[in-house]
């Protein structure tokens, strides 16, 4: 029915995806030289911070949780989620243009383009 072919879409558009990402990482990989994320095993993280941040969503949530809600478009789920669609559908295609542009620039300057 309607739900299976919804849900066919929905794994080929994953699929999709998931091959431009991985495709991203294997191009963006790189020969030599550390990365920004190479020396994090190493760092004491800072445990006060992460408590007080921790503290601080679990208050944040206890006072949330009894708001009201809204109708439609002032309901606070309503914004929260368009929001976090929003993201979701430009997030991808942003990067995939910053990086574009990135190796535009080194043609440019490589006096290739």
């Amino acid at each position: 029915g309607l739900n299976e072919q919804i849900d066919s879409v929905s794994l080929v558009i994953l699929a999709a995806l998931i091959a431009l990402c991985l495709t991203l990482l294997w191009f963006l990989k790189r020969d030599k030289g550390a990365t920004l994320l190479d020396g994090i095993g190493t760092v004491k993280p800072p445990y006060v911070a992460l408590a007080v941040t921790l503290a601080a969503f679990v208050v944040a949530g206890i006072l949330s949780y009894g708001l009201p809600r809204g109708e439609g478009e002032q309901d606070p789920v309503f914004i929260v989620t368009a929001l976090f669609t929003a993201f979701g559908l430009t997030w991808l295609p942003g990067v995939c243009l910053a990086l574009g542009a990135q190796g535009v620039g080194r043609l440019v300057r490589a006096g290739k383009l």
